[in-house]
């Protein structure tokens, strides 16, 4: 889920949490359960009525602490929030654009340091870097996934909780005929918010040759770590799959996602490209490809064997962090 803005005020008897941006039909129980605020995004870049909830929540001597997730953020907003005194982190996909934040959080796992970081304006920012910071749901962090051998046999499909381009739909179509010449499961995980979330449903929810729909699972890391690979959008679900030791093909389903393809300088994905560049005959040749040479899934689980990327545990160093550097 995107949000433009979370504001959360921290005090003795614990805090209090804004959100700003996602209409209320994408929020889920426990969103309302955890944001006693929330303001659906305005037309307008920087609203008076964010200014004031924030600076509500800053009153009485309560650190405040803002997180900034979309890279639609400009320099005028930071500039509106310092002058309310705020502090935030930013969750940061654009290295050219100036950035005032006092904590830059930059996930993706391309060899980034902060030395190229040329636009950063304040001084006293603190950078959180790499797929260690990835903040992923406790589900994560506890997961136990085998060590699997052999060919694929388990293919996750899993293209984001939004818009998906109809990338779930293509990929589906793409590999459907190949579930029974080479004793494929293919699992589909799909949001209650696609698009094409009815198509799916006509298609496959009472399909008898292999192929699972689940809608919105709250296991997502138990489904995950069942399968042998993962097809999957390049955002957040990159870092879950890597959390679930699950060799990954990545699909840009946005084109912010490419940022995605330093992935496989670890060995343990491959970046395809853009769902719009790759028709569903390119798709099929791809998938058969890992079905029929069992050293290309081998190699990608030997890279996740020697290394474990992302542990699920980012939220809690993240977190960690803020507090820290607040007190």
């Amino acid at each position: 889920m995107r949000c433009r803005v979370l504001a959360l005020a921290f005090s003795a008897q614990g805090y209090r949490c804004a959100l700003f941006g996602p209409s209320k039909e994408i929020l889920s129980e426990q969103d309302h359960s955890i944001f006693c605020i929330h303001i659906e995004e305005s037309s307008e870049a920087f609203s008076e009525e964010e200014a004031h909830v924030i600076a509500q929540l800053s009153q009485h001597g309560h650190p405040s602490i803002v997180v900034l997730d979309d890279y639609r953020v400009t320099e005028a907003y930071q500039l509106r929030l310092r002058v309310l005194g705020v502090k935030w982190l930013q969750f940061e996909s654009n290295l050219g654009s100036p950035v005032w934040a006092d904590w830059v959080l930059y996930a993706n796992p391309a060899l980034v340091s902060k030395d190229q970081y040329t636009n950063i304006k304040n001084e006293a920012c603190k950078f959180l870097l790499g797929p260690a910071y990835a903040p992923l749901r406790d589900e994560f962090s506890s997961i136990q996934s085998p060590r699997r051998t052999g060919s694929v046999k388990k293919i996750l499909l899993a293209f984001g909780g939004g818009n998906d381009r109809g990338a779930t739909l293509k990929v589906t179509r793409a590999i459907e005929d190949l579930v029974l010449p080479y004793g494929l499961e293919i699992t589909i995980v799909c949001s209650g918010n696609n698009p094409n979330k009815d198509k799916l449903v006509d298609l496959y929810a009472d399909y008898l040759g292999g192929i699972h729909l689940l809608i919105s699972p709250l296991n997502m890391a138990q489904v995950i770590a069942d399968h042998d690979l993962a097809i999957v959008s390049g955002g957040t679900l990159t870092y879950e799959v890597a959390a679930c030791n699950v060799p990954f093909l990545i699909l840009a389903v946005s084109e912010n996602q490419h940022a995605a393809i330093a992935w496989r300088e670890y060995g343990i994905a491959e970046f395809l490209g853009s769902i719009e560049e790759l028709d569903q005959n390119s798709i099929r040749e791809i998938v058969k490809c890992y079905l029929e040479d069992e050293g290309l899934i081998h190699k990608l689980r030997k890279a996740l064997s020697k290394n474990k990327i992302c542990d699920g545990e980012g939220a809690k160093r993240v977190v960690a962090a803020l507090v820290r550097d607040d007190l």
